[in-house]
């Protein structure tokens, strides 16, 4: 039987003598000593790397709000100015004044009118169904209510059609109406007196009941129809302040034709019956116009000057004709924009923007407030009363009333 040697039974890595032992151990301790190093070097780098990562996103995150707040607080080109001398992180392509900002701020602005616009038509539809007044204009139903589309104007050489509400920028589009159909110029048109545009515009051929059924029709079913809208309230104010208030030629033929019956049956001034009224009419007040507007007896006025408070539903036939734009005063640079770019008639911009020589500024809050304080609640819900489709059809809360 063969003997094994006692050697064999030592580990392989351990050393048989003193000093290769001493050795053997200075080896292990400096492999555990590189080994430490080399795993201290390697958690450096990956901490290194992380915070650095860390950093440029922090970094990058502070400049986009930088670069947010700048072009926030200052025009295009300004802003672009002030990032080239600012310390900021950033690469920015300038192209030449600004386009490609321009053009992605008016993509941006863009994409919102149209959903607004989406909003505003899937408002009206629902309202239209709800109140069981949705429509198709048919030849039968233009044997009965052709007269009804007095106030949509037709462009043929632009392929465009507009149904106008008084106290909603009407006279500046029917001045562009009045140049895209070639009756005028747009520097003429400027040098119109208010009468003159209404005259040249109620007399013209290309208005839609003027025309043929058959040719009614094909422009409803072809061409771009639009509507400008208001919300009652102000509208409302608008109208008073500009017949009734103002102190002109016009305001006082509607002071003798109007405002006398309205401040003698809703002012309660019985001392006047009989009396012959001064010439320039009676001073009606707000409230006296409004219980007027109010009045259930007069369910319906009958055209002629009260286009200018009767409710833009009547005028305009919203659940029958189909308009492809809706557009609001509150929003009537984007909205003008966007109709006329779609058109054709940007050129016509300035003439319906920044001109407003016959406007009364009812809009404003401050200025809405003074006149609805003058108001009962039973006044207000004459208002309700009277636009009550308006409020409804066009998107505008009735429950908002403009008082502070």
């Amino acid at each position: 039987m063969a003997l094994i040697s006692t050697n064999s039974l030592r580990p392989s890595s351990a050393p048989a003598s003193t000093s290769s032992k001493t050795l053997w151990i200075i080896r292990h301790n400096l492999q555990i000593v590189l080994g430490s190093i080399l795993l201290c070097m390697f958690c450096g780098f990956y901490m290194y790397n992380h915070f650095s990562t860390t950093y440029t996103r922090w970094t990058r995150w502070a400049n986009e709000q930088n670069v947010h707040h700048i072009f926030a607080n200052n025009s295009t080109q300004a802003a672009i100015t002030q990032l080239h001398h600012a310390s900021l992180n950033i690469t920015l392509v300038e192209p030449t004044s600004g386009e490609q900002v321009e053009a992605t701020t008016e993509s941006t602005e863009k994409h919102q009118w149209e959903q607004e616009q989406e909003r505003r038509q899937k408002n009206l539809r629902k309202q239209c169904a709800s109140l069981g007044l949705q429509k198709n204009i048919t030849e039968d139903w233009l044997k009965k209510y052709k007269g009804n589309l007095g106030h949509m104007l037709v462009s043929d050489k632009h392929q465009a059609m507009y149904c106008y509400v008084p106290k909603v920028s009407c006279t500046n589009w029917k001045e562009v109406f009045l140049v895209m159909n070639g009756v005028t110029t747009k520097e003429q048109v400027k040098k119109y007196s208010l009468r003159t545009v209404h005259s040249k515009t109620s007399s013209a051929k290309w208005r839609l009941n003027r025309l043929s059924t058959n040719e009614i029709l094909h422009r409803l079913k072809t061409y771009k129809k639009f509507i400008l809208v208001r919300n009652p309230f102000s509208r409302s104010l608008s109208t008073y302040r500009d017949k009734f208030e103002k102190d002109t030629p016009l305001s006082r033929s509607f002071r003798n034709g109007y405002g006398n019956k309205i401040h003698l049956n809703y002012g309660n001034h019985v001392e006047l019956a009989g009396k012959k009224p001064p010439a320039g009419g009676y001073d009606v007040t707000f409230q006296e116009f409004i219980k007027y507007i109010g009045d259930h007896k007069k369910v319906k006025f009958n055209g002629g000057p009260t286009e200018h408070w009767i409710p833009m539903f009547d005028l305009c036939n919203p659940c029958a004709v189909q308009y492809d734009i809706i557009g609001h005063l509150e929003t009537l640079a984007l909205d003008t924009k966007n109709i006329l770019e779609q058109i054709g008639g940007l050129p016509y911009m300035d003439l319906v923007v920044g001109q407003s020589p016959h406007g009364t500024n009812s809009s404003k809050n401050k200025t809405l407030s003074k006149y609805f304080h003058q108001l009962t609640e039973e006044d207000i819900e004459g208002i309700r009363w009277r636009y009550e489709k308006d409020f409804k059809i066009f998107g505008y809360s009735n429950e908002r009333v403009p008082i502070d």
